[in-house]
């Protein structure tokens, strides 16, 4: 078996996807010969096939922080995506657990709030251009999508399409 090593001390037989170093920011391959296939672990913040994209962090207040029974989380989008992130707003006041959506804080915004019932199963967000909402498998499930960086959400054509186009 003839080897590589490279200069990060890492050796790979001849052949191997791993040769190349398609891992970036530090993230570690590892060779599935079997499948001609590989595997990058990703040192966080960052994520992806190739370790290229990066969390955009945000402290934990940012969508308003707990207050009572009203508890905010922030999910947050990688950098290759429009928006930076989404406030899921839970309310503990009510049964069954009321789940809304705001853009920026659970407490100050307008809360976007819908059940995934009929058609169509995606379409606009009312508080930004930057993603979309979709209701997949059983229509009991609401996910908040990003657009791509530079894309905005076209309710028309019911897609993401290049900003000022």
């Amino acid at each position: 078996m003839i080897c590589i090593i490279l200069a990060n001390t890492s050796v790979f037989p001849i052949g191997s996807r791993c040769v190349s170093q398609p891992c970036q920011n530090g993230g570690v391959c590892f060779d599935f010969s079997s499948v001609d296939g590989y595997l990058c672990q990703c040192p966080y913040p960052y994520k992806g096939l190739h370790c290229h994209l990066l969390d955009k962090p945000n402290p934990e207040s940012v969508c308003g922080g707990q207050v009572g029974k009203i508890s905010p989380i922030y999910d947050v989008y990688t950098n290759d995506m429009a928006l930076d992130y989404i406030c899921l707003c839970y309310d503990f006041n009510h049964r069954p657990v009321t789940l809304s959506y705001a853009a920026s804080n659970c407490y100050t915004d307008e809360l976007f709030v819908l059940e995934c019932k009929g058609d169509p199963p995606v379409g606009a967000l009312p508080f930004t251009n930057k993603g979309f909402y979709i209701c997949p498998w059983s229509k009991k499930t609401l996910l908040i999508m990003s657009c791509a960086l530079h894309h905005v959400w076209n309710d028309t054509q019911k897609e993401c399409v290049l900003e000022n186009n």
